[in-house]
């Protein structure tokens, strides 16, 4: 595991501002003092406010993972990695927990979209929307020469073909944002439904992954593994991104 503590630059419109810095200063010394209880407290407060960043999932993951706390150390690896997907050290994160689960359940990829769709989508999504834009106003604005005449009309294909490939990227970059979630216990049931005649239809452990289908009345979750078999866990046995 990669041991490193990224700091976040919080922007001025985080109110209040100062209060969020301080949280984050403590979480630091704590962390760094070996205080990982207290140092989680203040990241999951920051995280319960709303703010997301890179940082600070992979913090969350690294302090959880040295409490022993593999499902949430799991999920916040995967978070940090899907806001950041080209940082080495919060993939390398992400690749050692899952190995330490039991559950080997083939992801596709390591941030839940096709493997071929994450080697075309290196990028985050505000990157890739903003480069799909930026192909796409391209793309028209050579259209608009290829009428006029200015510019050859082969060059339109090429610059169509570019903005498809863009438009796939942005598709895996949004595809890893989709609701996802982690199992809590050491192990739990994956029932048929949610009433007392469902069935057990096969078990999860500590640390595996699944997409999130629905929630029912915050109790219950339905879930999607990555070979597409589906169940409902109770709420209480996951950390979602619901």
């Amino acid at each position: 595991m990669r041991w490193i503590l990224l700091a976040i630059c919080f922007l001025p419109s985080i109110s209040p501002a100062d209060i969020a810095q301080t949280k984050f200063a403590e979480a630091i010394a704590a962390y760094s003092a070996g205080d990982y209880p207290k140092a989680i407290s203040n990241w999951d407060a920051l995280v319960a406010e709303g703010i997301q960043s890179h940082g600070l999932h992979f913090n969350l993951g690294n302090a959880y993972y040295r409490t022993g706390e593999l499902g949430k150390a799991i999920f916040h690896f995967r978070k940090a990695a899907s806001l950041s997907p080209r940082d080495p050290d919060a993939l390398f994160n992400l690749k050692y927990a899952r190995s330490r689960r039991v559950d080997r359940l083939d992801q596709g990829s390591s941030l839940g979209v096709p493997s071929w769709l994450a080697v075309l989508s290196p990028l985050s999504p505000n990157e890739a929307l903003w480069f799909s834009l930026s192909l796409w106003l391209l793309l028209w604005i050579y259209l608009a020469g290829v009428s006029l005449r200015r510019v050859p009309i082969w060059g339109g294909f090429v610059m169509m073909g570019l903005w498809l490939v863009s438009a796939t990227m942005l598709t895996g970059a949004f595809g890893r944002l989709r609701p996802f979630g982690t199992v809590l216990d050491s192990n739990v049931n994956a029932m048929s439904a949610t009433g007392k005649d469902s069935v057990a239809l096969f078990t999860l452990h500590e640390g595996a992954e699944f997409q999130v289908v629905s929630v029912l009345d915050d109790q219950w979750v339905q879930i999607e593994l990555p070979d597409g078999k589906k169940g409902w866990l109770p709420r209480s046995s996951v950390l979602a991104d619901l």
